[in-house]
């Protein structure tokens, strides 16, 4: 994940209220984007309500209801979650798309963003 990604991400979750997961390809990059959002989250760090690092259940959750969850994409549980956007941080499978819309298909309304 670049900066500007993850300042993109911050923003819409703190301003705009998003719910918003994170998948990540391998741990490694997992730990990248959760560096780089937290880097992002520096300017903001007043209206952080609570921060948790549990191994594979990264959040930054925001005063103004909004939240950031990482989640290693290989143990994809989207399930009783409320989700307002998956930004996938690799170029998903079509499997991992379709596991995705499975885990979904109750939502009213979800974004899958994907990099370009």
């Amino acid at each position: 994940m670049n900066k500007y990604t993850a300042r993109g991400l911050v923003e819409a979750a703190h301003d705009d209220r998003k719910k918003i997961t994170v998948l990540a390809d391998t741990g490694r990059d997992l730990v990248q984007a959760l560096r780089e959002l937290r880097a992002a989250v520096d300017d903001r760090r007043w209206a952080v309500k609570r921060e948790r690092r549990a191994h594979g259940h990264e959040l930054i959750e925001f005063i103004s209801g909004g939240e950031i969850r990482v989640r290693n994409a290989n143990r994809i549980d989207l399930r009783s979650t409320r989700v307002d956007v998956v930004y996938f941080d690799f170029e998903p499978s079509l499997d991992i798309i379709s596991a995705c819309q499975d885990q979904l298909a109750g939502t009213v309304w979800v974004e899958l963003v994907r990099p370009t």
